[in-house]
């Protein structure tokens, strides 16, 4: 009896030794980041994260970096004098919230890599002093994140984002009244770009040095960096903030491409490159340089070049007349847009395999472009240039029939409409090395097979030719994600490629003033009479 009771003892125990094994393993096992899973339950998804924000953590995890996040808040106040300071309270809250929430995300999926740390100068006020002074933080920059990275074996370098201004799309409404008996509008949270605005602050500061951007003046009316007023300010900043430093170049004065130029940019060319211009852009290529275009269409026909000289050397040519499409590629159904100008709206396909256009295809994200025109590789293309088809129309396009100096948006009869390519990437091969004093010719010994396995090998030269209007300052907030991913592509910081915006946004609805009153008849009178009759209806048939 003592040795069965003995044994159910001992059973016992080594199933209670048992049980806290599976408990410590399985606890240990979901402390792994390979195996460490979070389940997103917000509205929207706000905290699920791109592909491209998780390579770059797994990424950073394999390299041994040191990430940090410190999260800063400022004094909000306890009582808003106004409806409008509440709101603006209202909405510093939520931005600290969502940011709390994403840099949990950050943390599960980079481990023992990443460090948060949210700062409360009256729970801790030795460390927040400390880290503040260490990243220059002060009570001006109210609610901030600094984002810090230190690689194995180099300094910490970090960056100051505020979560108002950069982390942020917000409305601010109006605080004066437009017109009388119309309430004033309050500030509006319109969209969160935590994502965005960390993963980019995160892959800049991986990338060392500032690479040199020329924008070629005197061939475009429409931009000129010297001044304010023209259309491409957006895109001209965002490479600034995203590390790219750009400066003008006249070729003719400069007499060719600098050589610190780690990409030349021309925005809308008007006017045909000048055989010289050409040549000089030519040998820039041939030395591995790197060359972005992006003509538009005019509706002055002599403002259309097709490429001329330039054209011939890198193996292109463009249409004078206007891409136009006859159903748009939304995927939402729609009627025809025949006979209107919104023929002009071209939903683009990308390229699924390109690095520039590869994960804008893999997350479906929309490219849309207007006035735009056909690229076309030259049937006398040179044999060192290599084409390859960017950006393309859907299946009902064609090119537009012009009465006079006016296209007509009408789909011209018995013509054949289908897909027209509005952007072309070419390569060229770099110039052969001289053997024994002497120039070999083209594809002789002298160059290498594989440059890409010898870093000795010279670059190879490309160019990316694109015919349509996309990242003006009226389009870049929507589509600018291409224009940058092209100069990062080119700029050799492929780190910085594919970031995508947050999911997070507001949904809203503006209900007119007819529209209310409608609203207000069917929810008041028609719902409620409606039943009641229903009612009245089923008491007399019962009596009866």
């Amino acid at each position: 009896m003592n040795l069965r009771r003995f044994g159910i003892w001992t059973n016992l125990a080594i199933s209670a030794v048992l049980m806290l094994v599976v408990w410590a393993l399985v606890v240990w096992v979901a402390s792994r980041p390979a195996f460490r899973v979070l389940i997103d339950m917000t509205p929207q998804k706000a905290n699920t994260v791109s592909a491209a924000t998780e390579d770059l953590l797994e990424d950073l995890r394999a390299e041994e970096a040191e990430v940090e996040f410190h999260l800063f808040s400022g004094e909000l106040g306890a009582q808003a004098p106004d409806e409008r300071s509440k709101q603006v309270v209202a909405i510093r809250s939520r931005l600290l919230q969502l940011t709390s929430l994403l840099l949990q995300r950050y943390a599960a999926l980079g481990g023992e890599a990443v460090k948060v740390v949210e700062h409360n100068q009256y729970a801790q006020p030795a460390l927040y002093r400390e880290t503040a002074q260490a990243f220059g933080y002060t009570r001006a920059d109210t609610e901030a994140l600094i984002v810090a990275v230190r690689l194995k074996g180099k300094e910490r370098r970090f960056r100051k984002l505020s979560l108002v201004s950069d982390l942020a799309v917000i409305d601010a409404g109006n605080s004066q009244q437009q017109a009388p008996g119309k309430a004033n509008t309050l500030p509006v949270l319109k969209s969160y770009q935590g994502e965005k605005g960390i993963s980019s602050a995160l892959k800049t500061l991986l990338v060392q040095g500032t690479p040199v951007v020329y924008l070629i003046e005197g061939h475009s009316v429409m931009v000129d960096i010297r001044r304010r007023d023209h259309n491409y300010n957006l895109l001209i900043d965002a490479m600034a903030q995203a590390g790219l430093e750009v400066r003008p170049l006249n070729l003719r004065k400069a007499g060719g491409v600098p050589r610190d130029a780690a990409m030349v940019l021309c925005i809308e060319p008007d006017r045909e490159f000048l055989p010289r211009d050409a040549e000089y852009l030519y040998s820039y290529l041939r030395r591995g340089g790197r060359l972005f275009i992006n003509y538009v269409w005019s509706a002055i026909p002599d403002m259309n070049p097709t490429g001329g000289r330039l054209g011939e050397l890198l193996g292109y040519e463009l249409s004078r007349r206007p891409v136009f499409h006859r159903i748009p590629d939304t995927g939402r159904g729609g009627g025809s847009m025949d006979g209107t100008d919104g023929v002009r709206r071209l939903t683009l396909q990308k390229n699924p395999f390109h690095p520039t256009t590869r994960r804008l295809s893999e997350s479906g994200r929309v490219i849309e472009a207007v006035r735009g025109r056909e690229v076309r590789p030259r049937r006398d293309k040179p044999k060192n240039v290599r084409t390859e088809e960017l950006l393309a129309t859907g299946g009902e396009a064609w090119l537009a029939i012009m009465n006079g100096e006016q296209p007509d948006y009408r789909t011209p009869r018995g013509i054949k409409t289908g897909p027209l390519v509005v952007g072309l990437a070419c390569e060229l091969d770099p110039e052969p090395e001289k053997v024994d004093g002497a120039e070999p010719k083209e594809g002789g010994d002298a160059i290498k097979a594989d440059p890409a396995k010898d870093k000795s090998s010279p670059k190879t030269g490309r160019v990316i030719v694109i015919a349509g209007q996309f990242c003006d300052d009226r389009l870049f907030p929507h589509f600018g994600d291409l224009a940058l991913n092209i100069c990062n592509w080119m700029t050799e910081r492929k780190v910085l490629l594919d970031i995508e915006t947050a999911r997070y946004s507001m949904n809203s609805l503006e209900v007119k003033r007819p529209q209310y009153e409608r609203i207000w008849w069917l929810q008041i009178i028609w719902v409620p009479g409606t039943f009641l009759v229903l009612g009245l209806l089923m008491w007399w048939r019962r009596r009866h």
